[in-house]
């Protein structure tokens, strides 16, 4: 649970919109400072552009991680654990 409350309090930090901002003009992680180097796929560029966060510090922060990488393209989990292929979603394209 702390890493959900050091998520918390970076959300809650008076500086968080410049350092968001910052974040998203130097291609950097808004949590580490790391340059973003490479997203797993196209859910995690996505999340990139939301959160400023990179790959390890949206696994750490937001649980992706194992389950989420063993997804093929194009599909998603459903809360009760089940896969769901999107519909019309076009192969070889993110």
């Amino acid at each position: 649970m702390k890493d959900m409350q050091d998520f918390l309090d970076l959300l809650k930090n008076p500086d968080y919109r410049s350092r968001y901002l910052i974040a998203k003009r130097t291609g950097a992680c808004l949590a580490c400072g790391s340059k973003v180097l490479s997203l797993r796929d196209a859910s995690a560029r996505l999340e990139y552009e939301v959160s400023a966060l990179c790959q390890e510090c949206q696994d750490r922060y937001l649980g992706a991680g194992t389950r989420a990488s063993s997804l093929k393209d194009g599909e998603v989990e459903l809360p009760e654990g089940k896969i769901r292929h999107l519909r019309g979603h076009n192969k070889g394209k993110d």
